[in-house]
């Protein structure tokens, strides 16, 4: 009798180790995978703060400009820029009149509106409140104030 039972008592033995090799495999591969899937995860997480940094307006629905001007002998009074993209065009208030000018460069630093009828050319600078106008021969430099609203 002892004989069997030891058999059997050995026979579990093995068995259990067999289990517990197999439990081990399945812990490591387990292990593995979720290390892949933290590596992954962190990748993806890197690009997209990547991506999300790089876009500068990436959540802009529109932006409007306003920029308003002192006294001058232009008359000059606002320049309202709903879209900056060339071929677009810009309400300019001179006196109590409106006009509409394309905006023909934009670049990192100016944009630069034009209307070869009326022989105008305005230049905004971006980065300052200087307004450059040139009127036929005459040109001045203006000093106006800027408005930016985003949304």
């Amino acid at each position: 009798m002892k004989t069997r039972v030891f058999k059997r008592k050995l026979n579990n033995f093995y068995n259990l180790k067999i289990r517990s090799k197999n439990n081990k495999l399945y812990f490591l591969k387990y292990l593995i995978i979720k290390k892949i899937n933290i590596y992954v995860t962190r990748f993806l997480l890197i690009i997209s703060l990547i991506f999300l940094s790089s876009c500068k307006d990436i959540f802009l629905r529109f932006k409007y400009q306003t920029i308003e001007c002192q006294e001058n002998s232009f008359n000059l009074r606002k320049i309202s820029i709903k879209n900056d993209k060339v071929g677009s065009f810009a309400d300019v208030q001179f006196g109590d009149f409106y006009h509409k000018i394309e905006i023909l460069a934009n670049d990192a630093d100016w944009i630069f509106l034009g209307n070869e009828k009326l022989e105008l050319e305005v230049g905004i600078r971006k980065d300052s409140e200087k307004v450059e106008v040139r009127l036929k021969n005459i040109i001045k430099n203006l000093k106006c104030k800027k408005n930016i609203f985003r949304m």
